[in-house]
Formats: structure tokens, sequence, C-alpha cells
């Protein structure tokens, strides 16, 4: 974070990144050229302690080195005492303009759920996770089942996220009607798939899923997964052609009526207009 940019209020350019790389290169992690260039890494400020260490170490270090040029041009001390304590407070009012921002992000609370270990077949549990997972982010970033089960399935090495840009690539039709909302797509794929297997075990004792609300998708086998992916895109696409081709038919049809209607009507007012002479 640069200080200097909260000093003057942009906060928006003051925090910036680099990889670890450049941090080492332009000396990022020492102490010393914190100090002269006023940024603190986000590390330091990761509690109220480290901040006051930091803070502590930035006027140490300015105050020894003017204490240094004072020496350097042979000021007496009274004279150097009191030009020291009014540097002192000098870089105390920049940290309390600091401060004024760092202790939002320092007092900001961020409420954690720890959730037990489960295993990876307990069915009843992952619906659990899933469902407490939406509610929570239903007020922030939104985290669907497919997110959900693209976490799931990674370790079964199966991409879920790579998949769907694989589909996006291959079907078209799927690529264009997902462009305004492609979240919800990918849930209505992943619930025609639920719904293929729930109709393929339907006289299977024990059902692999019961339904194709979310709590359920979540527990959706990866044996055949990939399979049952390709085929569902594949048929999803082919009902898209269809429902647009069909819906281009049903509007040529009705642009001809119309077209009908209004050609009749204007032969009955010609006809009235005719009849009038």
């Amino acid at each position: 974070m640069r200080l200097e940019e909260l000093e003057n209020g942009n906060v928006e350019e003051a925090v910036f990144s680099v990889n670890e790389d450049d941090a080492e290169r332009h000396k990022y992690f020492d102490k010393a050229y914190q100090f002269e260039k006023r940024i603190v890494p986000f590390t330091e400020l990761s509690s109220k302690e480290k901040w006051k260490a930091w803070k502590d170490g930035f006027v140490d270090y300015h105050i020894g080195k003017y204490s240094d040029e004072l020496k350097d041009r042979n000021v007496g001390f009274d004279e150097g005492w009191k030009l020291v304590q009014e540097y002192r407070r000098s870089l105390e009012e920049k940290i309390n303009v600091w401060e004024k921002y760092i202790n939002n992000l320092l007092d900001f609370k961020v409420p954690v759920l720890y959730l037990p270990k489960i295993g990876p077949d307990d069915k009843q549990k992952l619906s659990e996770v899933c469902t407490i997972f939406e509610k929570m982010n239903s007020t922030g970033v939104r985290l669907s089942v497919f997110d959900l089960l693209t976490a799931r399935l990674y370790k079964e090495g199966i991409d879920l996220h790579q998949m769907w840009q694989d589909t996006l690539d291959v079907f078209g039709n799927i690529k264009k009607l997902s462009e305004d909302n492609p979240d919800l797509f990918k849930v209505l794929l992943l619930r025609a798939l639920g719904l293929m297997r729930v109709l393929r075990d339907k006289d299977k004792g024990e059902k692999e899923i019961s339904d194709v609300k979310n709590r359920s998708l979540i527990n959706l086998s990866p044996v055949g997964f990939e399979e049952d992916w390709w085929i569902m895109a594949k048929y999803f696409d082919r009902a898209i052609e269809s429902y647009e081709h069909q819906s281009r038919w049903v509007w040529s049809i009705l642009a001809k009526v119309g077209s009908i209607q209004t050609h009749t009507s204007s032969i009955g007012d010609t006809s009235l207009l005719c009849g009038r002479h």
C-alpha cells in the first residue's frame, strides 16, 4: 500500500500488487526501503500488533536519519532536541492520516464459518454444505451449485470449468444463448444431466439422486460424468436450434397473417370509399 496516496485521499491508487520476484527485485521486503518509500506490505496489516510495530519502526528510522543530519550540521543539543520533537510530531500527523483508512481495514469484521470435515460419499452432509454456501453467498458474490460441483469433481480429474469453456467452443447455440447469463445456463445444463440420471435410475433400488434441486445436484457421481455432460450439451444445442427455427416459422406465419389482415382491411376501406361515389 502506498501510504502517500492515502495522504492525498487516493484510496484506489494506494493499493497495488506485484509478484514475489518483482517484490524482491524492487526491495519491497526490505524495511528500510519500505520506510523510505512509505510502502507497507499487507502482511504488516494482518493485525494491529504488526501495524504498530511497523509504525514504530517507521518513526525510529526517520528520527534516526534526521538526528544524523542534525549532527552533520553541528546543531546544538537543545536546538536539536527541539527540532527532533517537531519532526516526530510531523511524522505522527502523517501516521494519523494513514490510520483513518488503515483502521477501517484492521477493524473490519470478517465472518468465518467453520464446517466439520465430511466424507466425499456422505450425500446428506454434501447437500447441507451446498445449502449453507448458497445462503452465505445470497447477499454477496454468487456461488452456485456449478461452482461447488466444480471444486468437488476436480479431485476426480474432472475440470468442469474447462468443460464449460469447451462446450462454448463446440456448440454455437449454447454460446449465443448463454451470453447474457452464463451462470444460469451452467446450472440448467447440470439439471438436465441430473434429470437424465434420475430417469435412467428410476427402476433402481438405490438412486444416485432423487431430484434435480441444487442440494441433490452436488451429489452427482463423477462416474460417466463427462460422457453424460456431452450428451446433454448436444441435446441442448439441438433443442435451442429447433426452438429458434420454430420461433422464426411462427413469426413468419404471424407476419403473413398480419399482412393478409392489413391487406384485407385496406381492401375493405377502399370498397367503402368506392361505394360512396
